[in-house]
Formats: structure tokens, sequence, C-alpha cells
């Protein structure tokens, strides 16, 4: 297989990309300005056009003859207030978004029945937390958060006021989830529980009455299962391939891989799927056992999914084109009904990467979405605000729903294909039944040593965006509310109380989960404002953090770090300032003077109790 990169030298762009086989090609054209202004791919010709202050304008695609138009709206201070979505003359898709005076965003609307249907934003005071969230059809959200950590504790969807939705959740010290409840109107209460290994991993859990129970190799491969009625045992290769998957009471299935490392043979929850993919490493067809059902995909220039064709016993069942905004598909097509529209989906603003959807405009009826903690839809309201559907997921994703609407954003607020039972995550798809990809991170080992891997098994509070790149669910300002003002200090490897046992933490929680607080004598104080425990495993080079007063010994908080700064003269600390060199600690003394770090070479075989603390600066 060859692929052929086209450019024009004297621009420095890439004009064309080529290959081998089947596989369509691309062609690119720019303006003087070396912006793309047309591409020409699988998915048809498209031209894009920019505003005189360069920011995008339109993009159109002609599609059965008929051209499809996205327009981008800006206000007066040329942020974004939405963009209309056409196809010809037909409006498909009216989104606008408003802004309250000091900048951030006051709510999103979609029109409907010709109508302005807003959601309407509430901060937490003194942060720019989300405290509520309030829905046209009534419906009102509402999330509270711990005192000192910006981690939400509580959910719930209310109309007036009746509850229709509860949940909570609460966390350990690695803001971990290890309890949570959920109760849907007069349901009884389910309480869930979770249970992690010392590489964060989720070993076990129990939704309601059901146990789960998985146990990994030291990279993260599964080795067993156990989800409801089924208990599975895993081999994998060298290249973390799975090369057996057995069950007690079935022969063992045995996936099969192309040269690029795709799996070619998948066992879903829907069937046994013999998979082909193009010179992208795109999935192009799904072939079931026996031959009765294809499925076919298309993809553009960005690797987005821009048609999905279904045929059950040499039958077209139905046959889809999707138009996007960036990643985000705002429109599905009928390519067997004249192109009439499917649904269009209304996404949040307020969440750019972990994208959650607002509103769903199906069958000329506008749904609205619940959410738990971790952006999976597990709720569809009506207009009038009855629950159209519910979803529940085991906790790798496998979706139970209720309810007569089909609609496809369920787990993590991605697109779930029904017939294959795996999630559509743009760049791949995702299996819950194995609990990873299909192919390959296209990022290879830029996103971790195991390239099926999905979010390194800590499935409860993480989440991945576009098949590429994990992140955690939690938004807001990183400083708790009583620390108005300070902000985050920079993620360095802060080094914690390693005794003569040497660095090497177990217990962990990524960088991004790095918060901050605020402590005075035991009371909150906006003048004062310093970064929680931090820390770095210099073995498998992955950051920690820990939070609250678990080892808080001889820690003092900065002074005169917040909006003030108070006259306490110079004070002088000794602290250890440790880097990691080539799988090896390298130790330094460290001087607080003031707010200046002082470093001076130290002997690293001693290092006795000690902590670098790294103040917050205005």
């Amino acid at each position: 297989m060859v692929t052929t990169w086209g450019y024009n030298l004297k621009k420095g762009v890439n004009t064309s990309v080529s290959y081998s086989d089947s596989t369509p090609g691309i062609q690119y054209a720019y303006n003087c300005l070396n912006q793309l202004t047309q591409v020409t791919d699988a998915s048809g010709s498209r031209t894009i056009t920019y505003t005189p202050y360069n920011e995008p304008d339109t993009d159109s695609i002609t599609i059965g003859g008929a051209s499809c138009q996205l327009q981008e709206n800006y206000d007066a201070y040329g942020r974004s207030s939405g963009y209309t979505l056409k196809q010809g003359t037909d409006v498909l898709q009216e989104a606008s978004q408003g802004y309250e005076a000091n900048g951030r965003l006051a709510g999103a609307g979609i029109v409907h029945g010709g109508e302005e249907q807003t959601f309407a934003y509430g901060y937490l005071a003194g942060s720019s937390l989300l405290s509520s969230l309030a829905m046209p059809n009534g419906i009102v959200r509402e999330l509270a958060y711990e005192e000192h950590r910006d981690l939400a504790v509580a959910i719930s969807c209310r109309l007036g006021e009746t509850a229709l939705v509860s949940r909570s959740q609460s966390y350990d010290a690695l803001g971990r989830p290890v309890t949570r409840t959920q109760q849907r109107g007069t349901e009884a209460t389910r309480t869930d529980s979770f249970n992690y290994n010392g590489r964060n991993e989720l070993t076990g859990a129990t939704l309601g009455t059901e146990p789960y129970g998985y146990s990994y190799d030291n990279i993260g491969n599964r080795k067993t299962a156990r989800e409801l009625a089924e208990e599975l045992t895993y081999a994998a290769n060298n290249l973390n391939q799975y090369t057996s998957i057995e069950e007690k009471t079935e022969a063992p299935f045995v996936p099969t891989y192309d040269a690029s490392g795709n799996q070619t043979l998948i066992k879903t929850s829907t069937g046994i799927w013999t998979v082909v993919y193009n010179a992208a490493n795109r999935a192009v067809s799904f072939t079931s056992q026996g031959g009765s059902t294809v499925v076919e995909c298309g993809y553009d220039y960005q690797g987005r999914r821009y048609m999905k064709k279904v045929t059950v016993n040499g039958t077209v069942a139905s046959h889809e084109r999707y138009l996007y905004r960036g990643y985000l598909q705002l429109a599905a097509l009928d390519m067997l009904d004249n192109r009439n529209v499917l649904r269009t989906l209304l996404w949040d603003p307020l969440e750019p990467v972990a994208t959650r959807p607002l509103a769903l405009v199906q069958e000329n009826a506008l749904y609205c979405y619940g959410m738990d903690f971790n952006k999976n839809v597990t709720e569809v309201f009506a207009g009038e605000g009855a629950i159209a559907a519910t979803y529940d997921y085991s906790p790798y994703g496998q979706v139970v729903s209720t309810g007569d609407l089909v609609q496809p954003v369920q787990w993590s607020s991605e697109m779930n294909d029904v017939e294959l039972a795996l999630v559509y995550y743009n760049y791949r798809y995702y299996n819950p039944a194995d609990g990873r990809w299909i192919n390959r991170d296209p990022i290879t080992e830029e996103g971790g040593w195991n390239l099926y891997g999905f979010i390194e098994n800590v499935v409860i509070n993480k989440y991945d965006g576009l098949g590429l790149k994990k992140g955690f669910t939690k938004t807001g300002d990183p400083c708790p509310k009583c620390c108005k003002g300070c902000e985050r200090s920079q993620e360095r490897p802060v080094i914690k109380d390693a005794g003569t046992k040497g660095i090497d933490v177990k217990a962990s929680v990524e960088s991004p989960m790095f918060t901050s607080k605020c402590e005075h004598n035991g009371t909150c104080n906006e003048n004062c404002c310093y970064v929680v425990y931090t820390w770095f495993d210099c073995y498998n080079k992955t950051c920690y953090s820990q939070t609250g007063d678990t080892f808080n010994r001889k820690v003092q908080p900065l002074r005169g770090v917040g909006r003030a700064r108070s006259a306490l003269g110079v004070s002088v600390q000794a602290y250890k300032w440790c880097s990691c060199n080539k799988g090896k600690w390298e130790c330094h003394n460290v001087l607080l003077l003031s707010n200046t770090l002082l470093y001076q070479v130290d002997n690293p075989n001693n290092p006795k109790e000690w902590i670098l603390i790294i103040p917050n600066k205005k």
C-alpha cells in the first residue's frame, strides 16, 4: 500500500493525497493567504470561504444536486453568535448563542416551530462552574460541587417542583468516583460502587445489584472480565492484540488483524463481523457472519464519516448522509427519501472539547438531553418534559435502553451504531464488549503505550475526544469558589514525602485533575492560594495529584499570593525539587525566599520528609 502526498513547494501547502488502492484521493486548493478554499474528496466538492477578518464564513458541498451550506454568524465583537445550516433555500437548522456582560456564555438556542428555543446557563457564584441549565421544555438541570474541588457531586433534572431524575456521586482523595446513586421519577434509588487498582484501572463495580469485575496485565490488556452472566478470559500477543476471547459456555473467539493492526474480525453484542479498511485505516464495510447484513461507510478529507448505508438480505434498509460543523454532526439526511432531514442536533457551546448534545429535532419534535457525570446520555426528554427514552450502561458502555424514541447519541455523547453495537468516535470505532478500540491509535504511542487501550481503563471519570485523546470530565475554573482571582500554577512535577523508598508512587490521578485550595488556619481565605500536592512517577512518566490533608504534616500555605499581598517580610523555608532524568530522579535543595524558588544541588540519596509548593501567581 502506497500513499502519495503532493505539495506546492512555493506555498508550502499540501495539494493532494492519493492511494495505490481504490481509496478515493483528496485534492486541495488555497487562496493567496494559504487558506483552504476547496476540497475534492469521496464526499464531493467542498467550497470554503472566509470573512474579511479571516474567520470561517461558509462551508458548502453539493449532495444529490442540492447545495448544503453552513453559514457562520458573528456578533459585533467578532464572537460566534451561532450558525445557519441550509439545504438549497431550506433552513435545516438555525442556532444561536449569547453572552453576558462579562463575556461568558449566557445561553444557546435553536429555532423550532418558528420560535427560538433557548437553553439558559446559570453559574455558581464567584466561579465559572455551571450550576444550572434551563431547557426550553421547562426542565432545569441543576449541579452541585464539592466545596474545595470542582467535582460535581449532584445532578438533578426538575420540572417545576417535580424531580424527574436525581444523581449523586462521591469521590476518594484522588478524585475517583467511589459511590453513585440514581433515581428516575418514582423508581427505587439505585446505588453503584467502584473499585480500582494501583494504576487507577477499574477492577470492580456494582451497579445496583449487578456485579462487574476486571483484571488486566501490566500494559492494560484485559485478562478476565465478568459482566452480568458472562465470564470472559482474554489472551493478548506482544502487539497488545487479543488473540483469544473465551467464554466458558462457548468456543473461543479468535480475532484477526491486518498488517496495519486493524481488527478485521470482531465480536460485539450483535454478533461477529468481518471488517474491511481503506488505505487510511478507516473501516469502510462491516459484514455480519453469514453475510445477511452489510454496513458501508464513507469518510471525507477530515476522516469524518459522511455516509452510512445498511443493506439487509440484499435490500438497502437505510442510507444516511451527514453534515458537520467541525467534528460535530449537525444533521442526518435520508438518501432513500430525497434527502429529507432525519434529525438535527444542537451541541453545547459551553463544552467545546468534551462536547455534549443539548437538543434533538426528529420528526418535527424537539427533545432535550439528560446526562450523567461522565457525559453519557441517560435520558431524552420530550417537549412536555416526559421521558421519551432512557439509557443505562455497563462500566464499559454496553447499553440497555427503554422508550419508543430511537436516536444515536448515547455513550459518551458519541454516535451509537445500533446494527454493529459499536460507538463511532470520528477517528475510530469503540467496541464496548471488549472495552477497547478496533484499530490502533492514529497518534501511535503519543496516546499511550497500548495502542488499542481505551482511556487506560479509567472509564468512570474519563472520556475520549475523537478517538485520539483522553480527558477528564471536569469543567469550570480550576480554583474553587473561595479562591477568587487565584490562577492555577504551571503543571510541574512536585515530589512529596519520598522517605528512603524512592518516588515510584502508585496511587495516582493524572495532571488534568490539578486543583487548588485556599486555607488559612482551617478557614477559606481568598488572599492565599496554593496548589495541592502533586507528584510525578519517574518510571511510567505520569503526573499524579493528591488533594485534601492526607499528606499535610509540615505544609504551611503561602501568604501574599492572591489578590492582596500581605506584608509578612522575608521567610525562608527549605524544600526539595526533583526532576525525572532517564527514568531516575535527580534531586536538589530548594530554598523558598518569599515567592522565589532558589535551587541548590544536594545529595539525592538523602531525601527526608520534604515537599515543594508552587504558588499561584497573578
